[in-house]
Parts: structure tokens; C-alpha cells; sequence
């Protein structure tokens, strides 16, 4: 059954999306900030789901990490242009899922619909880029409240795991031969 609930809650994520920028292109951070919590706990409740149901799928599977992806890049590239978030971050953070994309596909096209793990580097620079987003809305929204000394840290550490990342992505795919 591939439109069970966790699916249904990937889904509803995705859903969220527009709203979301929409409510950041406005600087409605408050409702920005509100938008990317739902998001973040539908993502946590669609995983617990998924597993302590046995409903895991291919679709979600498919859909879930490709929601983590749309609700980021899409949340960097518009925190970027409106100068919240150094653009050199979003540039690399962009670049690492574009060749990691490609990559994938060659990946696929030489040995086959196989599923791709991902490496922790990458599920660190997922934990990254949730607090940057996380912090600089609420630092965006509590005008009383700074988080800066927070999230700066994280773009260099989040930037140094993304390349490292794409090294280690790069060694699994030297292995193929």
C-alpha cells in the first residue's frame, strides 16, 4: 500500500512548502517559523510511523528524503537572497546535492535500481542545516533574541561535511570501477 500515513504525512510536508516560502518571500517569520516546526515534526512523525507501523515503502522512501531536500534548498535559496544566510553557504550546499544527484543517477544507470544509503556526513549536514534554518527564523522573529553566535558556527561545520561527504561519495563510486 503506497499512500498509507506516513506517506500521506510526507506528502502533507511537501504540501507545506509553498506556504512556507511564500510566508518567508513576505517576512512573515512568525508564520514562516510555525510552518517550518509542523514541517519538522511531520518529518519526525512520518519516519516514527513508517517504522513502528512496518509501513515502510519505496515511495516513502523515495519521497521523504526528496521533502528534506525541497523544504531546505528551497528555504536556503530564499534566506540567501534576502541576505539571512551567506549565499557561498547556499552556493555550496546546492553544488554537494547536484553532484550527489548526479552521481546517483550514474550510480543507478551502472549497477541498477539499487537502494543508495546515505552516509551520516550527510544526515549531520541535515541536522546543520535545520539548525541554521531553525535559528535564524527565531532569530528573525525575537527581535529581543539573537542566536547569530549559534548558527554561524554551523555553516562552517555543515560546509566542511558537505565536502567531506561528497569525498565519501566519491570513494563509492570510484569502487564501482
Amino acid at each position: 500500500m503506497y499512500l498509507n500515513l506516513p506517506n500521506l504525512i510526507t506528502l502533507f510536508r511537501i504540501f507545506l512548502i509553498p506556504f512556507y516560502i511564500y510566508e518567508l518571500m513576505i517576512d512573515n517569520f512568525w508564520s514562516a517559523l510555525a510552518l517550518f516546526i509542523i514541517g519538522s515534526l511531520s518529518d519526525l512523525l512520518d519516519g516514527l510511523l513508517a517504522r513502528r507501523l512496518n509501513q515502510v515503502t519505496s515511495l516513502g522512501k523515495f519521497l521523504d528524503p526528496l521533502a528534506d531536500k525541497l523544504f531546505f534548498l528551497f528555504s536556503l535559496s530564499i534566506m540567501s537572497y534576502k541576505n539571512l544566510v551567506p549565499l557561498w553557504f547556499f552556493g555550496i550546499l546546492l553544488l554537494r546535492d547536484i553532484l550527489v544527484s548526479i552521481g546517483s543517477v550514474i550510480y543507478i544507470d551502472k549497477v541498477g535500481m539499487k537502494e543508495i544509503r546515505p552516509h551520516l556526513t550527510g544526515k549531520l549536514v541535515n541536522f546543520c542545516i535545520f539548525f541554521i534554518t531553525l535559528f535564524v527564523l527565531i532569530d528573525h522573529t525575537y527581535a529581543d533574541i539573537s542566536f547569530y553566535l549559534f548558527y554561524t558556527p554551523l555553516y562552517y561545520v555543515s560546509t566542511s561535511l558537505s565536502v567531506y561527504s561528497l569525498f565519501v561519495y566519491w570513494q563509492r563510486f570510484r569502487r564501482l570501477g
